[in-house]
């Protein structure tokens, strides 16, 4: 399901969401948890202008996730039998990014993932469980910051998880800083390095 359609620039140094889910395959739990409310900001206690809102001023305001999960996040079917869990999400346009925001699930979340972009791997993560606050009604955002990659597809690669109470992948929300793309970065972007990164992606779109 695609968000409707971003009308300014994204601004450098601002959030963003992801304009749409491309692939997802390991599917949804049920119709009230399906993959779009990672990037429908629903949940979130603050919400933020897609391309607008500065990304540091916004996570300093510690905005939480609720732990209410209907139509406020995404959970993968219990024991999914494919193995890694892999989201393919369209930005919407060519960025370039250096950091994403993630509202992990408490229940059960990701816990070690890989992102991959146009030019190939971003980095490698662990992603802190969220467990510990299941009684506090809600739960912060992590940071993670990268070499800044320009590219339209990021490939989020789910490892593991942390399967507190839930056996599968969830989240609650996630999304990207933008920042101005160095020359150099551009310019790979347009050449071979972007060949490399891009038969990583469809390698993930055919599984």
């Amino acid at each position: 399901m695609a968000l409707a359609p971003y009308s300014h620039a994204v601004a450098p140094g601002s959030i963003f969401s992801p304009a749409s889910i491309f692939s997802n395959n390991i599917g949804n739990a049920g119709f009230n948890d399906e993959d779009f409310r990672m990037i429908d900001h629903s949940g979130l206690s603050t919400n933020f202008v897609n391309g607008v809102t500065d990304f540091n001023t916004y996570l300093t305001g510690n905005p939480t996730h609720t732990i209410l999960s209907n139509f406020n996040e995404w959970f993968a079917p219990f024991n999914p039998p494919i193995s890694p869990g892999v989201i393919i999400f369209d930005l919407g346009g060519t960025y370039t990014i250096d950091a994403m925001a993630i509202w992990n699930e408490e229940s059960g979340g990701v816990k070690d993932i890989a992102l991959y972009g146009d030019l190939g791997l971003i980095g490698n993560f662990l992603i802190n469980s969220n467990y510990s606050y299941l009684s506090s009604g809600s739960y912060p955002a992590q940071v993670v910051t990268f070499t800044p990659m320009t590219t339209q597809y990021v490939a989020l690669v789910m490892n593991s998880v942390w399967a507190n109470a839930w056996p599968s992948p969830s989240i609650g929300e996630l999304a990207f800083r933008s920042v101005i793309p160095e020359p150099a970065t551009y310019a790979s972007f347009l050449g071979i390095g972007s060949l490399v990164g891009l038969r990583a992606l469809k390698r993930f779109k055919r599984s």
